[in-house]
């Protein structure tokens, strides 16, 4: 199974004496999930992005997604981009310098995707 990402526009407004209730309930169904699925449902709380009118009493809850708990492909990916950037290094021609930087920037990139999707799994 693929990540699955739902619309940015759902979301739920809860209020903050529900919240931990939500949280829980989302907590035992992932741990069904995970054991039974390798997935889990992952989501976002009061990010500042979100434009929901609530009170102060109130929480949002958006970005809903149900990720992928089986092995990532995070670390066969940046195996693969530094076996091209050392073999770029080996072969020092004129030409190779953009793609080095672009295959650079293209690990930071996935370094990052990956450290975001370990703090989600985390998060709840």
């Amino acid at each position: 199974m693929e990540h699955t990402y739902f619309n940015r526009d759902e979301h739920v407004i809860i209020s903050k004496n529900q919240t931990e209730n939500f949280e829980e309930l989302i907590g035992t169904i992932n741990h069904q999930l995970e054991q039974n699925f390798s997935v889990r449902i992952c989501y976002d709380k009061n990010d500042e992005y979100m434009d929901y009118d609530c009170t102060l009493n109130e929480d949002v809850f958006s970005g809903f997604a149900i990720l992928n708990q089986s092995e990532t492909i995070y670390p066969e990916v940046k195996t693969s981009i530094n076996v091209i950037l050392d073999y770029l290094k080996q072969s020092e021609v004129d030409g190779w310098v953009d793609l080095k930087t672009q295959l650079k920037e293209l690990l930071d990139k996935v370094e990052d995707e990956e450290t975001d999707f370990e703090e989600a799994n985390n998060e709840t």
